[in-house]
């Protein structure tokens, strides 16, 4: 774990939707606030300068050289790792969950968070002033959560742009309560041993989901897709901060189609997607609130399209007709469809793995 004292050097300039802040004001109902940021502990990310490795700005510029402990610290980790290509930059990402209700589990998704083998996270959790004994839970792993906070909140993108707001990694990744990382060593072999363009605003790979105690392999589709439907899951994608302060944060009008609204604007803005052919975290199928609201998932999404491409919306109107019906069909099969063929369609459509626990 790469750690230190010294405060991050935020970028915030007058263009920018937002501004990246250290911690949250005040809000309602708020239950508790802490982590390593409020004992005066802060993460960075570290170029490699003429053999010198050096703290870098929110936007991944080169600052001041890292402590010499620190720098001992990323050597040791480096000569550990099997990479292609010479370790010149350890980004730091920035994981934030979002939480309420969860004690049963959020464990699951603060392990597989913490126990990465990337030794650059910056985890942020922001909770909606639970009631059970998630804040027990995250109490317990306080030490290795750089930012927590527990109050009420204006919904799920509410809370998500909460932890944007305190972000400060290079990349974002969004790992909701109950969602988890394929393996511990996803972020490595990400970050370390794949080569990614610097022009790129927003990383995306494979997907695992489960359905009780049955696990299916998912790749995403083609982009072009992005105009009607999620081409791949956002729990499996990284966003370049630097990009989401050009186009803002999550829209919290929509209760459902926030993240297909977001990634479409970064899309629509020339933004420079790259699929890494890994796959990057486990979600929950079945009970999801965009498959248990499909035909509200799907209104959403029409809007957010009409709103995105606003010189193009017959095209848009034109290319819903089938999502609707689609939606409705999936409506009826779910009430009327068995749970035997619905499972057999499942492994039909889907690639189905075994998955040790």
């Amino acid at each position: 774990m790469l750690i230190t004292q010294i405060k991050p050097f935020i970028v915030n300039k007058p263009e920018y939707k937002f501004e990246t802040i250290l911690f949250l004001p005040e809000g309602e109902g708020r239950k508790g606030e802490g982590g390593l940021r409020t004992k005066g502990y802060f993460k960075h990310s570290y170029k490699l300068v003429d053999n010198v490795w050096y703290i870098c700005d929110t936007e991944g510029e080169p600052v001041e050289p890292a402590p010499e402990e620190l720098q001992e610290k990323i050597r040791e980790y480096i000569n550990k790792v099997e990479a292609d290509a010479t370790i010149t930059y350890l980004p730091l990402i920035s994981v934030i969950t979002v939480v309420f209700n969860g004690e049963k589990y959020l464990e699951q998704t603060i392990e597989s968070v913490i126990n990465q083998t990337y030794p650059n996270v910056e985890y942020i959790i922001i909770d909606g002033g639970s009631t059970d004994g998630t804040l027990d839970i995250i109490k317990k792993y306080e030490d290795r959560i750089d930012y927590w906070v527990s109050e009420k909140d204006g919904g799920i993108y509410d809370a998500m742009n909460k932890g944007i707001y305190v972000a400060c990694g290079n990349w974002l990744n969004f790992m909701n309560g109950g969602d988890y990382f394929f393996n511990e060593s996803v972020l490595t072999e990400l970050f370390c041993k794949i080569s990614i363009p610097t022009e790129t605003t927003l990383i995306f790979g494979n997907w695992c989901v489960y359905f009780g105690r049955d696990y299916y392999m998912l790749k995403p589709t083609h982009l072009r897709k992005l105009i009607k439907r999620m081409a791949f899951s956002h729990n499996s994608s990284f966003f370049k901060l630097h990009a989401l302060k050009k186009i803002g944060v999550y829209n919290t009008k929509y209760e459902i189609a926030g993240d297909f609204d977001l990634i479409e604007r970064l899309y629509i803005k020339n933004g420079k997607f790259f699929y890494v052919p890994i796959t990057i975290s486990v979600i929950e199928g079945d009970y999801g609130i965009s498959n248990t609201k499909v035909l509200r998932a799907t209104f959403e999404r029409f809007i957010a399209s009409l709103n995105n491409y606003n010189r193009e919306k017959f095209n848009v109107l034109f290319k819903f007709i089938p999502e609707f019906l689609i939606a409705i069909l999936m409506v009826i099969w779910r009430f009327v469809a068995p749970y035997s063929l619905r499972k057999f369609r499942k492994n039909l459509s889907m690639k189905r793995i075994k998955l040790h626990r």
